[in-house]
């Protein structure tokens, strides 16, 4: 990882590890590794930063410090048959509560979002959402998420905008 950083003349190394979940052994590990990491990488001025995912079992575990966190404030519905937003308030509310004393911690958004097509979900962009508002001349509802909702024929969509995005932060930052 140190090579490729230097050989691609890259300021830092993101870690993106998904569903580790529950497993603390493997939590430990991957603390291990991060350490590790850390170590080498700080002999080189190269920073690391970490990504979670909102289920990560925060009070269970001891987070190295001298990285970044960025928390995935994201995705409360979207890979299942529930519609819903990318996000809601109570959602990041919760997200804050939990995560808001590690060191370093950031907060990832994400625009976009879900068109449910007879139940089953595919991502959708928010120009491909302006689109089939034009297409089937209709608007889209801002809900109390702040995200954005429409239904059309067997379809209901929401996604997130620049001012759901903006709701968001503030809900954060609050």
């Amino acid at each position: 990882l140190i090579s490729l950083v230097e050989d691609n003349k890259l300021d830092g190394i993101e870690l993106d590890y998904e569903k580790i979940r529950n497993d603390l052994e493997l939590w430990n590990r991957y603390f291990t590794f991060i350490n590790r990491l850390k170590e080498v990488a700080g002999k080189k001025d190269i920073r690391i930063r970490v990504v979670l995912e909102p289920n990560t079992p925060v009070e269970d575990l001891q987070f190295p410090d001298g990285v970044e966190y960025v928390v995935m404030c994201y995705n409360l519905y979207g890979y299942n048959e529930d519609m819903g937003p990318k996000a809601d308030m109570d959602f990041l509310d919760d997200i804050y509560t939990r995560f808001h004393t590690l060191p370093s911690i950031s907060y990832a958004l994400a625009n976009g979002g879900y068109v449910w097509e007879n139940g089953s979900p595919k991502q959708i962009r928010i120009s491909e959402a302006e689109e089939l508002l034009k297409e089937h001349n209709i608007e889209a509802i801002r809900d109390s998420s702040g995200a954005l909702t429409l239904t059309y024929e067997n379809s209901t969509v929401w996604y997130s905008d620049e001012k759901t995005l903006e709701l968001w932060a503030e809900e954060l930052n609050s």
